[in-house]
């Protein structure tokens, strides 16, 4: 049998999920924007989602929806990478820029 490095076994386990990016990046929370960066926002319950803002690279733009989902539900959030368990308390505090309502229906 193959062996995989934990960084695998976690990436194969986070695809599983129902959250997980099946778009145009391999990162959860991260999108292509027409513009040529990359948009990062959290989904939340409601059809609801908080814009984090747009990225000149993938992976910046996946760095801050880990910041940012930390920040929201705290160490147990399933991020794109492994946390440093040190280094949870000292990400900044999250600002919401801009929340969403990707629902149009009556409110």
């Amino acid at each position: 049998m193959d062996t995989i490095s934990l960084d695998e076994l976690i990436m194969a386990v986070r695809r599983q999920s129902q959250g997980f990016s099946r778009g145009s990046s391999s990162y959860r929370g991260v999108t292509a924007h027409p513009s040529g960066r990359w948009e990062s926002r959290i989904g939340v319950p409601g059809s609801k989602h908080i814009y984090l803002g747009l990225f000149e690279g993938e992976e910046d733009a996946a760095r801050a929806y880990d910041r940012a989902l930390v920040r929201l539900r705290g160490a147990g959030a399933t991020t794109n990478f492994p946390l440093d368990q040190g280094r949870i308390d000292a990400f900044p505090d999250l600002v919401v820029v801009h929340a969403h309502d990707t629902n149009p229906g009556p409110k």
